[in-house]
Order: structure tokens, then C-alpha cells, then sequence
């Protein structure tokens, strides 16, 4: 973090337009990758091959109250999407990648505006620079906006809910998105949850007049997320998840945790990097410390708006 802090206080940090313009032009060029991905794309892999064929063989009818086949799973709006589109325009690569292609796009430049919402002004530009360039080299974000799996979609409803909340959108609107996005990310709910507590700790010193004015946009969330869960999530949960996705747990045995650590959890993170490399670990660590600090920043500026200024934190 102290780097970062030297980095800032110098002149060629402190240079607005350089660094708003270099954003634009990673921007440019990441979005321009990912179409390019998309027109000259790869054949289906087993997995992809497996979900299409599933897709393909289903009627919209058919996909609620029992699980999709070939042990595939993927959120309801997701294979609404892209089944509505291969109807309209047929069945073929371009027709199941064109939805994740969007989903990546949109995500980049969400990236940008959420970069600017939190370190924008002054040297924080280099940071906004910064955290653009980190989503646009991400190999996960490249690899699935042009990969038929919703994981490109998980990953743009995240970026939209952040958005929402640093742009300091109310809870109504907050709310009514959320509602339709957990038709499209299976681990939506968990993400809605910690910005639902941050909602709340935004509004620390009114909280019953928020909960108040808000009561029925707090319960219409889990009320639809029961009734998806019991209608369609619960119906995928099929034994081979299961056996998949043991590894990827904490153990229970803490001595297997130096191992859980070097071959899963470091792992997972090297996804996000850029080009999958393992030495630039240390970078992003620092990053990220830098980024939760500006979002408490923020919370405080936030604050300052909605609550009574004799009541906010300010040291």
C-alpha cells in the first residue's frame, strides 16, 4: 500500500487526462479481444458440447422441477436467453456465445464506471487505471466471455450489484435488480446478502426508518429466491456435484490446510490474473488492500449524504 501512496503523490500520477484516457484505450483494446474471441471462436469442449446438447433437447416447459441432463447445471435465465436466441437464429456457436460475449462486455465497462465511483479524483486515477487493466487482463473474464457456461453472467450481475451500490442507488432500486438477477446467477444470493448488510450499516443510525420504508423490498428477495430454489435450484443438485465439488471445501482436518491452500485456494485466485500468472499474486494482494480501504473511504463519504452529520463517522 505505501508504494501505491508514493506512486499517487507523484506528477505523472497526478495526471488526470493520461490516466483517463489509458483506461479507455485498455477498455478498447480488452473488448476488441473478447469479439474477436467471439468471431474467430473454438470448437464446443465436452462440457460446452454436453450443456448445448441438454438445451437443445429440453423444452422451456421442462426445465422446472427436475434436473437438466449429462449432470449439467446453469441458472434459468441464462438457458432462457440463449434458448430464445437459438430459436430466433438458430442453433450454432454464434448463437450460444453471443450472450456471455455481452455479459463480458458490459462487465469491462462496469469495471470503468465502478473505478471511477471509487478511486476517482486526483491520483486516484492511476488506481481506477489500474483496476480497469486488472479486469480486462483477467483470464477468467476472457476466457468465458466467449465460453457457453454462466460464469461470464455470474460474473457481470456482481459487477452490476456493485454498481449499484457505489454509485449510492437506493434499496428499492438495489432490490428490484436483485429480484431479476437471481434468475441469472446461482451464487447471487450470497453477494445480495453482503450488500444488503452493507445497506444496512450505510444507514446505521436510521435503521428503523430504513427497514421501514423498506420491509417489503427486504422480503420480496428472499421470498423469490425460496420459491427459484424450490422450483428449480434444489432439482440440479444431482450426486455428481457433489462428488466435483468436495475437493473445493475446507478441510476438516487442519493439517490439510498449507495443502488446501497451495493447490486450490492460490489457484482459484491465479484465475484472476492476468494471463494466469502465479507471480503477480503479491500485486493483487496489495491491490486489494488498497481497494477495500478506498471502499471504506467511500462508505464515509456516503454516509456524510444520507445520514445526519452530527451523527456520521468522520476520524
Amino acid at each position: 500500500m505505501s508504494i501505491l501512496n508514493k506512486l499517487c503523490n507523484s506528477n505523472l500520477i497526478d495526471n488526470h487526462i493520461m490516466w483517463k484516457y489509458l483506461s479507455i484505450l485498455i477498455l478498447a483494446v480488452a473488448i476488441t479481444a473478447r469479439i474477436f474471441q467471439f468471431i474467430f471462436h473454438k470448437d464446443l469442449w465436452l462440457d460446452e458440447a454436453m450443456l448445448s446438447a441438454a438445451l437443445y433437447e429440453i423444452d422451456f416447459s421442462d426445465i422446472f422441477f427436475s434436473p437438466l441432463p449429462y449432470t449439467q447445471a446453469a441458472p434459468f435465465g441464462f438457458l432462457a436467453v440463449i434458448k430464445l436466441a437459438c430459436l430466433l437464429f438458430g442453433y450454432s456457436e454464434y448463437s450460444l456465445y453471443f450472450f456471455p460475449l455481452i455479459c463480458g462486455i458490459a462487465s469491462l465497462i462496469l469495471s470503468l464506471k465502478i473505478a471511477n465511483k471509487i478511486y476517482g479524483g486526483g491520483g486516484g486515477d492511476c488506481l481506477s487505471c489500474a483496476f480497469v487493466a486488472i479486469c480486462a487482463g483477467s483470464l477468467g473474464l476472457i476466457h468465458y466471455s466467449t465460453e457457453f457456461k454462466q460464469y461470464g453472467i455470474e460474473a457481470f450481475v456482481a459487477f452490476l450489484l456493485t454498481y449499484i451500490y457505489v454509485s449510492g442507488k437506493n434499496f428499492k432500486i438495489f432490490s428490484l435488480f436483485s429480484v431479476i438477477l437471481i434468475f441469472f446467477s446461482n451464487t447471487i444470493i450470497f453477494i445480495i446478502f453482503g450488500f444488503f448488510c452493507a445497506y444496512l450499516y450505510r444507514n446505521i443510525y436510521n435503521l428503523k426508518s430504513f427497514i421501514s420504508k423498506n420491509f417489503l423490498y427486504i422480503l420480496v428477495i428472499p421470498f423469490v429466491f425460496i420459491i427459484y430454489y424450490l422450483g428449480y435450484i434444489r432439482y440440479q443438485a444431482v450426486s455428481g456435484f457433489y462428488e466435483y465439488w468436495d475437493n473445493f471445501f475446507l478441510p476438516h482436518d487442519i493439517l490439510s490446510y498449507p495443502k488446501f491452500i497451495s493447490e486450490v485456494l492460490l489457484d482459484i485466485f491465479v484465475g484472476y490474473t492476468p494471463f494466469g500468472k502465479t507471480r503477480v499474486l503479491p500485486i493483487y494482494i496489495h491491490f486489494y488492500i488498497g481497494f477495500i480501504l478506498a471502499i471504506l473511504q467511500l462508505q464515509r463519504y456516503i454516509c456524510s449524504l444520507y445520514c445526519d452529520p452530527s451523527y456520521c463517522y468522520t476520524s
